[in-house]
């Protein structure tokens, strides 16, 4: 099935992508579709996984946070669109 991916921020300043999509298995979860997105776009997904790991990133599944549903569990739906969000700070 299909998954839209969105990059916000600095993550799509640096990636050179703000939206494209992605392949994955039905009932993939979210963590399937980062393991896609490193296959497609090593760089992309390389920067993913290490903004993940730091553990400022918020991933969206159709406007919500994955982490109020079964995180990186969480399953995907058919044309789904899947965000990732730095962290916005301002004053």
């Amino acid at each position: 099935m299909k998954i839209t991916i969105k990059l916000f921020g600095g993550l799509s300043e640096r990636s050179g992508k703000r939206e494209f999509t992605i392949e994955v298995k039905q009932d993939a979860s979210v963590s399937e579709a980062l393991a896609a997105i490193r296959a497609t776009y090593p760089e992309t997904g390389d920067r993913l996984a290490d903004s993940l790991e730091a553990g400022y990133i918020n991933i969206l599944l159709d406007g919500r946070n994955v982490r109020f549903l079964e995180g990186m569990d969480t399953k995907l739906r058919s044309e789904g669109v899947l965000a990732f969000l730095p962290p916005v700070g301002g004053g």
